[in-house]
């Protein structure tokens, strides 16, 4: 979420993009009010609410009001189609085109979206193009970045070591919701996968070991979950949020990364991409 980031903002002055009409705060309240339920419906129903609320959004002016709704669909977009996340990125590439320069976090949000889900927004933004370079750049990095961690069974695991297989890192923490919300999706597909040469590796940043052990057990995690204490690794693999999921492929290339929660479909369809059927 962003909502600090877009309050504390103002339109150009003079910019056609923000002139009115503004949405109304009853606008705005009617669709932050509906934002939380978005999570009580059905795969098909969130879908379709969502994309409504993309359109809607859409129709409003207003660099700070648009942008903050669009922020906040975008975080409530969990686990829908991309069709429908296309809608939403065309949503808020549109809320922070014409903005000020203290967006630019805003726009790195959305390149990250549009590279990890493979979609595309808002050709001819030059403050676009810019974030998207610069997450280009991150992803060089991190296909050339290493680690080695010890499991919490003290087994180390060491990526370039896994070259040959397919390998999803899902950085999270005990205390994410989404994270937790992701388990039993990762499970399913380690042991569907696992014998055609998937690792799934979960890097659980700065908790408790004690407590870690205790939420696994309960939990039933099947997969290596590795402690990162200092989140030295989390850092060098620029991850902001949480979960953050990175699908390698055998030769070590990265294919797909998304930062939020996803089904066990959407997760099957990154996979995917990196040859693993």
């Amino acid at each position: 979420m962003v909502r600090t980031l877009f309050a504390l903002g103002s339109c150009l002055p003079g910019a056609l993009f923000c002139a009115p009409p503004l949405p109304s705060q009853k606008q705005i309240a009617a669709i932050d009010y509906t934002m939380p339920d978005l999570s009580k419906l059905s795969d098909s129903k969130r879908a379709l609410a969502v994309e409504q609320l993309a359109l809607k959004i859409r129709a409003f002016s207003g660099c700070a009001e648009k942008g903050v709704l669009a922020s906040e669909l975008l975080g409530a977009a969990d686990d829908v189609p991309d069709n429908v996340l296309a809608e939403v990125a065309t949503t808020y590439a549109e809320a922070l085109r014409g903005c000020p320069g203290e967006y630019d976090n805003a726009y790195l949000e959305l390149a990250r979206l549009l590279r990890g889900s493979h979609i595309s927004a808002s050709p001819g933004d030059p403050r676009l193009a810019a974030a998207l370079g610069k997450v280009d750049a991150e992803d060089r990095e991190i296909e050339g970045a290493n680690f080695t961690l010890a499991d919490m069974q003290g087994k180390s695991w060491t990526l370039k070591n896994l070259r040959g297989k397919v390998v999803l890192l899902n950085f999270w923490f005990m205390g994410c919701p989404p994270c937790v919300h992701e388990i039993p999706a990762l499970d399913a597909l380690y042991d569907q996968f696992r014998g055609k040469g998937l690792v799934i590796l979960a890097v659980a940043g700065d908790d408790d070991a004690t407590a870690l052990r205790s939420f696994l057990s309960a939990h039933g995690v099947s997969y290596p979950v590795l402690l990162d204490s200092g989140r030295k690794v989390t850092e060098r693999f620029h991850v902001v949020g949480v979960p953050r999921n990175m699908v390698f492929d055998r030769s070590g290339k990265l294919t797909a990364q998304v930062i939020g929660s996803r089904t066990q479909k959407q997760f099957a369809q990154m996979l995917g991409r990196a040859g693993l059927h």
